[in-house]
């Protein structure tokens, strides 16, 4: 997964001011404690940082994109 298919599937699901934010903002214990942000830039897979998100979200781990195709 790329870092921009992450950005869209988090402006998909969650609209293009909330999705960022959260991103941003929120602190995720299966990230190690760390927001999708952070950990995407130290290095962890955008799809692990999604699905962590995802579950965290009560949301589909699948990318969004990933299901209309």
């Amino acid at each position: 997964m790329k870092h921009s298919e992450l950005t869209e599937a988090l402006q998909t699901v969650f609209g293009r001011d909330v999705g960022p934010s959260l991103a941003q903002d929120l602190v995720l214990v299966e990230l190690g404690s760390r927001t999708v942000a952070d950990a995407v830039g130290q290095g962890v897979p955008p799809q692990l940082a999604w699905a962590a998100l995802a579950r965290e979200m009560g949301v589909s781990e699948e990318f969004p994109h990933r299901r209309a195709r």
